[in-house]
């Protein structure tokens, strides 16, 4: 990436150390460190600081990144997509078989559909950690917010380029966490209830 050479030769052209630049913009050295061996991305915030600090736009800053963040993020957003359909569709299969064999009232039906839940549902969670592993090693919610910035000035997007706040997307994920709640405690019931009692 090209923004990790240009903030050393800013930081460079202006005589600051590391441990400098990272005091005017709020981060600690090791994080400046990282940017500029190009092991991380600094956020839209450190970036319109830097900028400010070294008196250039984010267009001179970051120019020659942008081709390589769009086809990171339509790459990875492709991939995320893939997961996430093949994520939904094991969950899917895991209710299902777990319902079709506590329909069938008989225990060994039973006992498989609950490991048939299992490895599904295991399944899904792989699906799930590898789509959290692609937006946070090639940062992609990083990358969404400084393309919609020098787009427009929108800050705030995820990883797919749609404007989410961030408390949105957290409320978002304890209420879907909230009704897998609700399903495993009507099955436990059901369970109590309907084929054991």
């Amino acid at each position: 990436m090209q923004v990790s050479r240009a903030i050393r030769a800013q930081r460079e052209r202006l005589g600051l150390s590391q441990e400098a630049l990272a005091e005017r913009i709020y981060v600690s050295r090791q994080t400046v460190s990282n940017w500029e061996c190009g092991k991380t991305y600094p956020d839209i915030e450190s970036l319109l600081l830097m900028a400010q600090h070294f008196d250039v736009t984010l267009d001179e800053l970051v120019k020659g990144d942008e081709k390589a963040m769009d086809e990171t993020l339509e790459r990875d957003r492709k991939q995320m997509y893939r997961l996430g359909w093949a994520m939904t569709a094991s969950l899917i299969i895991a209710i299902v078989g777990l319902f079709v064999a506590l329909a069938i009232r008989d225990m060994p039906f039973i006992a498989a559909g609950f490991a048939w839940f299992a490895i599904f549902w295991g399944i899904s969670l792989v699906f799930g950690r590898r789509i959290d592993r692609i937006e946070k090693d090639n940062d992609l919610i990083t990358y969404g917010e400084i393309r919609a910035f020098m787009d427009g000035g929108i800050r705030k997007t995820d990883a797919a380029g749609r404007l989410i706040p961030s408390w949105e997307r957290n409320l978002a994920k304890g209420v879907i966490g909230a009704i897998v709640g609700l399903l495993l405690a009507l099955l436990a019931n059901f369970l109590v209830f309907v084929v054991f009692g």
